[in-house]
């Protein structure tokens, strides 16, 4: 008789702009490879890879991934049920602005993290079952926070990712004129016309790299730089035009589906 597997399970703490989940199983947050906060990730029981522009890494656990906001990034995973890691997620933080840029400017791997860094990660996941209650964990993430983001500037053992893409290959040449230009009338078709390639080959050729679609590549993009913008006080109608969406209806319509909140919300 085989022995039943743990389901799938996801513990939270908040405190002010500072989230702690840990968590087994599918991500709810699958297919956003793009988001405004910082994450950094403790991979506890993972295999497969971690994909970004640069490269594609293999996962392994006790892996330690160190990822900047607004950076492309995916997962290809071998058995996604099995997936255990933390994650500490946050936004810009005035007064831990140099620390955060010295740490997370790009992206960087631990593969051997040190025994101080894991030991915080454990403190905090710790913490859903050790009977402290949600004011305390509070208070323990935000100590806990300062503590890793100081280990993680004194660690020697960060490794910056390297770019081992071909910078001639279509997929290379494919990004940089995505890059340059999502907030333009762009498409498949259209950048497929523009390489001199076919529609299917492109689209083939970028899935099996990046783990995502053009569409949803360009789409992320135009959505996070839409977000940004209104935040920053540009009407949601002229944000949605200005990063490339046809009319607002559509704009509208993506935007909700990604953030799960109109675009008004992201001025509050």
């Amino acid at each position: 008789m085989s022995e039943s597997k743990q389901p799938s399970f996801e513990f939270k703490i908040k405190q002010q702009n500072v989230s702690f989940r840990y968590a087994k199983g599918t991500s709810l947050f699958r297919g956003r490879e793009f988001h405004d906060y910082y994450e950094i990730m403790y991979l506890i029981h993972v295999s497969g890879f971690f994909i970004s522009e640069k490269t594609n890494i293999p996962l392994h656990p006790d892996m330690i991934i160190l990822i900047p906001s607004k950076t492309f990034h995916n997962f290809k995973l071998e058995n996604e049920n099995e997936y255990t890691r933390c994650c500490l997620n946050f936004h810009d933080l005035a007064e831990y602005e140099d620390l955060i840029h010295l740490c997370m400017n790009d992206i960087y791997i631990l593969e051997n993290p040190s025994h101080k860094i894991t030991e915080i990660f454990k403190e905090l996941e710790m913490s859903f079952h050790n009977g402290l209650n949600g004011a305390e964990q509070s208070l323990l993430l935000a100590a806990d926070f300062i503590r890793l983001m100081l280990e993680l500037k004194l660690d020697t053992n960060k490794k910056l990712i390297e770019d081992t893409r071909d910078t001639n290959s279509l997929v290379a040449i494919a990004l940089r004129y995505i890059n340059e230009h999502y907030t333009d009338d762009i498409s498949l078709t259209s950048i497929a016309k523009e390489l001199h390639v076919s529609k299917s080959l492109l689209s083939h050729r970028f899935q099996k790299e990046f783990n995502t679609s053009v569409y949803r590549y360009i789409t992320e993009k135009r959505l996070l730089l839409a977000k940004q913008l209104i935040k920053g006080g540009t009407p949601a109608v002229t944000a949605g035009i200005d990063v490339g969406f046809k009319d607002y209806s559509t704009f509208y319509r993506a935007y909700v589906k990604r953030y799960s909140s109109p675009p008004s919300a992201a001025k509050r």
